[in-house]
């Protein structure tokens, strides 16, 4: 087990948050726990509607380009998969702990790429005000009372908002949408940090990447930096995050990851 309580950069990263100057960025590994379906479920299941081998597509050396082929054969049957995915996610009795530790933080603002309501059950649960945004026009609801909850990926209650395949990463990637335009302000004012994410997301980086810069051409004392949660080792990306003022902070695991969250909350609470 890793000694992360002692760890300086964590020390940092709980002082920043007390100070609430972090906003998380959650992933799909927060919720891997709660059993719902995925990404990669949703995938499965519109392969197999379509008579496709689920192996065949992920074995496919282009995956996105194979997802936006079953996008397009199968958009008769995905509103069917996704009510079902929709009505199992509300069978789900508890949010997973860390997430419950995400909104105990108590952070000006969460962005979460998961398409579920976990974030938003934990923040109701906790009696913690919130509002959930999933589309531009919930931009304009915000309030200084509730923490934005920003789906980043679009929200199962509003299939038209997810990004799923590659013509959706594509729209994306142009960064001139109001969600992008909100990440880019928020990583400019705040430090970030990333939580059972892989960061590959070209438009994420690239968001970074630019904000970066933009901190070096006018010399700012402090650039704002991230912190990145890793649970497996990767020495070479790790090196490139690290190379962008991206801090990686290592964990013995995903086991170790509920443990963490405990102890930044507690800290923080």
């Amino acid at each position: 087990m890793s000694d992360f309580r002692t760890d300086p950069l964590v020390e940092e990263l709980v002082e920043r948050l007390m100070e609430r100057r972090v906003i998380p960025f959650a992933g799909a590994g927060v919720s891997a726990n709660a059993g719902l379906p995925g990404w990669d479920e949703l995938v499965s299941r519109v392969a197999s509607a379509l008579g496709i081998s689920p192996e065949a597509i992920r074995e496919k050396r282009d995956l996105l380009v194979a997802i936006e082929y079953l996008m397009i054969q199968g958009k008769d049957v995905i509103p069917t998969i996704l009510a079902d995915i929709l009505e199992w996610s509300k069978n789900i009795p508890d949010p997973p702990e860390p997430i419950k530790n995400i909104a105990r933080l108590d952070a000006p603002a969460v962005y979460t790429t998961n398409w579920d309501d976990l974030q938003e059950e934990a923040y109701k649960q906790l009696g913690k005000p919130y509002t959930s945004v999933a589309h531009p026009t919930d931009l304009t609801k915000l309030s200084s009372s509730a923490t934005p909850i920003l789906k980043y990926h679009g929200s199962i209650h509003h299939p038209n908002t997810m990004v799923i395949s590659e013509s959706q990463y594509y729209e994306r990637f142009g960064i001139d949408s109001p969600f992008d335009l909100r990440l880019r302000a928020d990583m400019m004012e705040y430090h970030m940090l990333f939580l059972g994410y892989s960061f590959r997301d070209y438009n994420v980086r690239y968001i970074w990447n630019r904000t970066q810069k933009l901190f070096g051409d006018i010399d700012l004392a402090e650039p704002r930096c991230a912190f990145f949660v890793a649970t497996r080792t990767d020495p070479i990306f790790h090196a490139v995050l690290e190379a962008s003022n991206i801090r990686v902070i290592h964990l013995d695991g995903h086991g170790e990851f509920p443990l963490f969250m405990e102890h930044l909350s507690k800290c923080v609470t």
